[in-house]
């Protein structure tokens, strides 16, 4: 049975705050770290499924939040799916430390305009 998009846009939501646990000893751990690294990239993965599925129940996210790059966030699960021999660590860190806080952010507000009155 498919998810509704309230839960897919949960599970990216719940998704971004276990990186936050993995990841709060630092980049200098997370890079010494094979199983904090995998934990990271599955939750990624999980991310970008997600994504894929609430778009394709409907859900217009470019047009709810066109300052978040939507097509990268499923591109880069197709990459480490499918291409994860060219998972690059430094590149992973800098979606952890950058592009994280903006997309649970945007995706709160989405949350928030879909809520019934």
């Amino acid at each position: 049975m498919p998810r509704r998009p309230e839960e897919l846009l949960g599970d990216v939501l719940a998704a971004v705050a276990a990186i936050r646990a993995y990841t709060r000893e630092g980049k200098r751990a997370f890079l010494h770290n094979p199983m904090a690294r995998d934990a990271v990239i599955a939750r990624i993965l999980q991310i970008g499924e997600a994504v894929k599925a609430a778009q394709a129940g409907g859900l217009e996210l470019e047009r709810l939040a066109p300052e978040v790059p939507w097509p990268q966030i499923a591109g880069m699960r197709d990459v480490l799916s499918h291409q994860y021999w060219r998972t690059d660590p430094e590149i992973v860190w800098a979606v952890v430390e950058k592009d994280l806080k903006p997309l649970a952010a945007a995706i709160r507000r989405i949350r928030r305009r879909r809520q019934p009155n």
